[in-house]
């Protein structure tokens, strides 16, 4: 016998209590005492971001923010070399608050949880206290700087030794690849700034003619052979001159080498 259809139906309703915001009905006939009934407290207008455990922790973010603020604004007066002490006593406190305020973050359970530095300019904490905010994330902008830096030296890196294949695969006696190498050399300078524009419009213009060569086994034309050695001894000599300072092309090189090296006679 399903209790689905031979449940008998609900008593009809007959009382309304009011508690709090909200209305229970009752399916009874029998008064009920409001004193036993609960307070519900209502969340409606506010935004889901986080649960109401997690008001404590919000606050004392809040709380540590403002007081890294204050010791801020203390150690930029003390500008003389005489407080060298009390500016270093200043560093210590606001580095146990950043690690405090670091803690507290990984307990909150945000939906969707963004990072430290969205929420508080999403909320306006960045604003309330834009020196703490500052100094809080000014490691984070170093580190995506660094790291586009290196980035930036891997892909001129790439484009060096891509040049370089090609002009030992010159050498070789079958030249059936030197268009699919080519190919790459132009992503290559095709993902650096507008520094390497003439390289690219060399490579457009000539790519066609290598491609068609390339068909067959064998050697291309001396005149082919002739432009693309022209074409990476240039790239190559460029990268040197206009980076040499900044990434020092042959230790990078050099020590590129020396890592695949490695890990081919590791791997």
């Amino acid at each position: 016998m399903s209790r689905i259809t031979h449940t008998s139906p609900l008593r009809a309703i007959q009382h309304t209590v009011t508690s709090g915001n909200l209305y229970f009905r009752c399916a009874s006939s029998i008064p009920i005492d409001i004193g036993f009934v609960f307070v519900v407290r209502q969340y409606g207008h506010e935004p889901l971001v986080f649960r109401q455990k997690d008001e404590p922790l919000y606050l004392s973010i809040l709380s540590y923010l403002g007081q890294i603020e204050l010791l801020l604004e203390k150690r930029e007066l003390l500008g003389d070399a005489i407080y060298r002490e009390a500016k270093d006593g200043l560093d210590l406190k606001i580095d146990r608050l950043e690690s405090r305020i670091n803690s507290i973050w990984e307990q909150l359970e945000l939906l969707d949880k963004p990072t430290q530095k969205d929420y508080l300019q999403q909320v306006g904490m960045s604003h309330m206290y834009p020196k703490a905010s500052n100094h809080l994330f000014a490691e984070d902008e170093e580190a995506q700087s660094g790291s586009s830096h290196y980035e930036q030296l891997g892909l001129l890196y790439q484009m060096y030794q891509m040049a370089k294949n090609i002009q030992d695969n010159l050498c070789l006696p079958d030249h059936t690849y030197i268009a699919y190498q080519l190919a790459l050399l132009y992503q290559c300078v095709n993902q650096q700034d507008s520094l390497f524009d003439p390289y690219k419009v060399r490579i457009e213009l000539e790519f066609e003619g290598i491609r068609v060569a390339t068909k067959l086994p064998g050697l291309i034309q001396n005149i082919q052979s002739d432009w693309l050695y022209s074409l990476t001894r240039d790239l190559m000599e460029f990268i040197t001159k206009v980076f040499g300072q900044q990434i020092a092309t042959s230790n990078l090189v050099q020590t590129m080498s020396n890592m695949e090296t490695f890990f081919l006679n590791t791997f």
